[in-house]
């Protein structure tokens, strides 16, 4: 009866600590994750550009598995370690409460073992996850770079460079196996030691001339019982202990994003109405730094576009002409000077509601898997008709039907169409918006002459009274527009109409069509 009560007692204190640490766990992940993910959806372009983003995947893939699985399991088994190891002493110490001080050497070799292999261990586990990102790294760059790696015949060297990865990483993770291997053996011979000890201790005592006995023969047997095992026991706590160190490793990681820099998402001024309404943009002495080490990017330039007017970037690589886009969508924050909006300080306005009131047409053209409505419609704020009428617009209406409608599926990255008709399909979601500013990132510089031809024709004939600011690749684009900038090293060095600019064969636009031709 006394057996079955402790069964039963220890099969519900069993369940309830399984329960805690499954629920427990479950709840720390999901909010580890939901922090984690907050933090970087609100972290700045510039964070993006400085991390790598193989060094991401492995945060939200391997550290965020091991949060979730790994970490709760490893606890769970060393709290019932733990308790084990507590019942052992505590019957050694019924049997022969002079036993615990034969114990202390035992201990203090234990301890000396777990301390270098803990400290070590830990150590291994952090170059086991450094050394993992590389690989995350290689593997997603080489496949969006696929198509350019085949065409240079670079297969041997990229595939060279992720051997050399992953060689890295198994160094890292044959070394943690060879630690944990030592520290077994260390264990065994310990253990051997505390029952070659146990059982001398009980032929000697049984003498009756030893100070320490054992009284009786069940007790000895009870003491290399328990000896026998408490060992492995320790072995299996020290093991326990190291892994939920080392898994809180994964933990030390992810609370590493935590600390990353945001964007001040509050402004000083709210927006009442329909904002911008005329489009006009002003840059006054406006100076930009993507680091504070580097050159400007933007270096005290000041311009105005009136409302309704299409305006042209252009300049040559590293001019400056895609920061103009990054002050104005304040993805780079400006060192000095203001940009103003219909009069309004862009810095003054939550930086949510600014980004919402402008549409762009990105150089990459991006679409997310799902429906096709909810890329060209995310919010669900246009009605289908509104919809398809944009598409025909665009031109690119017949290929959307032939697709299977707004509610066909698109595939990752948009791989269901053309570079050309995603650039399109770019195009038709700006214009959905109806915002009073368009941005045009050079959307023409990925696509053949008629689409970019299309492109265009669309944009003159549906974005009337809209300014327009275009990131020029190629002069034939900018010619029909209303005026140009032209930038060289962040300095605005030439603006104006370019068939005035055309006229005067010293000006800086004229010697870019000359060498254009």
């Amino acid at each position: 009866m006394v057996l079955c009560i402790f069964c039963i007692i220890n099969s519900i204190l069993t369940l309830v600590r399984a329960f805690s640490f499954a629920f427990g766990g479950l709840k720390a992940a999901v909010h580890v994750h939901s922090a984690l993910i907050s933090k970087l959806i609100n972290a700045p372009t510039q964070f993006f550009d400085q991390t790598p983003s193989g060094r991401i995947l492995n945060r939200f893939s391997s550290d965020l598995y091991t949060i979730d699985d790994s970490l709760p399991f490893i606890l769970n088994i060393l709290l019932a370690n733990f308790v084990g190891l507590l019942g052992i002493i505590l019957v050694l110490s019924y049997v022969q409460v002079l036993f615990l001080l034969l114990l202390l050497p035992f201990w203090y070799i234990y301890s000396k073992l777990q301390f270098f292999y803990r400290s070590t261990s830990r150590e291994l586990r952090r170059l086991d996850s450094v050394s993992r990102s590389p690989i995350y790294a290689s593997f997603t760059e080489t496949l969006d770079g696929s198509s350019t790696i085949r065409a240079f015949k670079s297969e041997e060297h990229f595939v060279a460079r992720f051997i050399e990865h992953l060689t890295l990483y198994q160094r890292t993770s044959y070394s943690e196996i060879i630690a944990s291997l030592w520290l077994s053996l260390r264990l065994q011979l310990l253990g051997a030691m505390i029952v070659l000890f146990v059982a001398v201790m009980a032929v000697f005592g049984s003498r009756g001339n030893f100070p320490i006995s054992f009284g009786t023969p069940g007790l000895v047997g009870l003491a290399l019982s328990y000896a026998a095992p408490l060992v492995s026991l320790l072995g299996s706590f020290l093991t326990s202990f190291t892994e939920t160190e080392k898994e809180m490793v994964s933990v030390e990681r992810v609370l590493q994003y935590m600390d990353v820099p945001q964007e001040e998402v509050s402004g000083r001024q709210s927006l009442s109405g329909k904002w911008p309404v005329q489009g006009l943009v002003e840059f006054h002495n406006v100076t930009m730094r993507y680091i504070s080490t580097l050159p400007p990017a933007l270096n005290n330039i000041s311009f105005t576009i009136q409302g309704g007017m299409h305006v042209g970037v252009i300049g040559r690589t590293g001019a400056g002409k895609s920061s103009i886009l990054n002050a104005l969508f304040r993805l780079t924050p400006v060192c000095n000077g203001e940009i103003l909006v219909d009069g309004i300080n862009i810095n003054h306005l939550p930086i949510r509601k600014l980004r919402s009131h402008l549409a762009v047409v990105p150089q990459s053209p991006f679409l997310f898997q799902g429906s096709l409505r909810d890329n060209l419609d995310p919010l669900g704020l246009s009605e289908d008709w509104r919809i398809w009428e944009i598409l025909e617009k665009c031109k690119v209406k017949a290929e959307v039907e032939s697709a299977g409608g707004l509610d066909s599926n698109v595939k990752e990255s948009g791989c269901s169409f053309s570079v050309g008709q995603r650039q399109l399909l770019c195009l038709a979601r700006a214009l959905l918006k109806s915002s009073k500013i368009l941005c045009l990132d050079e959307c023409t510089a990925n696509i053949d002459v008629h689409t970019a031809s299309l492109l265009h024709n669309t944009i003159s004939t549906e974005c009337k009274g809209v300014t327009v600011i275009t990131i020029a690749h190629r002069i034939s684009t900018v010619l029909d527009l209303d005026s140009i900038l032209i930038l060289d090293r962040g300095i605005l060095v030439e603006q104006g109409k370019p068939q005035h600019l055309l006229q005067d064969d010293s000006s800086t636009f004229s010697s870019f069509v000359r060498a254009s031709k």
